[in-house]
């Protein structure tokens, strides 16, 4: 089938489904959302009153006060279990993702029916070798749930990138370019059926890095932080990780806008935020907060109507062009600098062989196991590194910059048309 007929059926069954719609809902629905990374890290108590805090998160969110709760962060089952369990009375339908060695961390709490799932595990997510930062493990993707509310079908995204670590300098960029990239074509490929799309997450990307600006373009996606109608104080940025009031901020860190509600629209329906918020801040009557991050809240005022899109919004804009462009270039710097990796990875690999004839030389017998046993373990680490690692790493990196530059080449052409 071709794309024009494609949208012909589209807009034929738009028009038979606003009538359908109407007759159903005369007026709009309202749709509120909330967002919260709920730091579950299980090991090494890295994340302090993780069990207390988990309890007070699902008493909080059994208020019930939002239709539909994302969380991210939830590494340990038995965390997301203890939140559902509390939860069960006001979000009778809930579904937790699966995923990488101890789970994706991902879940959707919701009111109405959660009738299908689906997930993407991103290309790259972090090395194994760095066991500190621990994102390998977590599987990191983006989940979709499949809800029906009030007659709308609702698609609910839900994700988590690669943390940053080091502000200045951050090895992980290129990753969280790839997830921002896959998550868009994610969308672009689950969300055309749908009313309503929301996604939400804690993207580790704030709003002047490239990755939230290619996400926002590509996708015609609206934040409601900036989209809310209502007025907020000149002082208020949206914060949600690293707040100085926030009992588990360090004395340096430096505030972030990372945690997002992004919402789209599909005919026959517009949405206007109406409002949006960051709490669960401070556990009431506790001096400890719910969690490192603080949650997003909004109001989606959803509401039918027939004017048609004459053309898929941002597209073909050069805007769109140059923020791909600027992507690939990039991932090609990365890519570059993986070679170098290769390289120095291999001559690593050489210099450890060669400290094995250690094992040759009349040494003490103790200190020939000592040299033998840190010369294996250097090996096996460089050698999986240089056949297994790094070669994943750089065939997900040539296979974004092949998407990137058919994308670039479509919108190109279609311009000149």
């Amino acid at each position: 089938m071709s794309r024009f007929n494609a949208q012909v059926i589209r807009t034929e069954l738009s028009v038979s489904r606003f009538f359908e719609v109407n007759m159903v809902n005369e007026k709009s629905i309202e749709l509120r959302v909330l967002n919260l990374n709920c730091w579950g890290v299980p090991l090494l108590n890295v994340s302090k009153l993780r069990h207390e805090r988990m309890s007070d998160i699902g008493e909080e969110l059994a208020k019930g006060l939002t239709h539909v709760v994302c969380l991210q962060e939830l590494w340990d089952f038995a965390d997301f279990e203890k939140i559902r369990d509390a939860t069960k009375e006001t979000y009778q339908h809930s579904h937790y993702f699966h995923s990488g060695v101890i789970g994706s961390g991902l879940c959707v709490l919701s009111k109405s029916p959660i009738v299908d799932a689906f997930f993407h595990h991103y290309s790259v997510n972090g090395y194994p070798h760095r066991f500190l930062h621990g994102d390998w493990y977590g599987g990191k993707m983006v989940g979709v749930c499949q809800i029906l509310h009030e007659g709308l079908n609702i698609n609910v995204y839900v994700t988590h990138f690669h943390a940053e670590y080091n502000y200045r300098q951050s090895p992980y960029r290129p990753h969280r370019l790839i997830q921002a990239y896959e998550l868009c074509q994610f969308l672009e490929h689950t969300g055309q059926t749908s009313d309503i799309n929301i996604i939400a997450g804690d993207f580790n990307t704030e709003p002047d890095e490239i990755g939230y600006e290619l996400f926002t373009k590509l996708t015609n996606a609206r934040d409601s932080w900036i989209a809310q109608t209502s007025k907020k104080d000149e002082g208020d940025g949206g914060f949600t990780s690293c707040l100085s009031h926030n009992s588990f901020t360090g004395p340096r860190a430096r505030q972030k806008r990372i945690d997002y509600i992004f919402y789209q629209a599909n005919q026959p329906y517009s949405v206007e935020c109406t409002d949006c918020t960051v709490t669960m801040g401070r556990v009431p009557g506790r001096d400890y907060s719910f969690s490192d991050h603080e949650a997003v809240s909004t109001v989606l005022k959803v509401t039918p109507t027939m004017e048609q899109k004459t053309e898929e919004p941002n597209q073909s804009s050069e805007d769109n062009v140059r923020i791909l462009k600027e992507t690939r270039q990039d991932l090609t710097l990365a890519l570059e600098d993986l070679k170098s990796q290769q390289l120095w990875t291999r001559i690593g690999l050489l210099v450890s062989l060669v400290l094995s004839l250690f094992w040759f030389i009349p040494l003490y017998d103790n200190l020939k196991v000592i040299v033998l046993l840190v010369v294996t373990l250097v090996v096996a680490y460089l050698f999986g590194k240089a056949t297994i690692g790094l070669r994943m790493e750089r065939k997900s990196y040539r296979e974004c910059i092949n998407n990137l530059s058919l994308k670039i080449n479509s919108l190109e052409n279609k311009g000149k048309k």
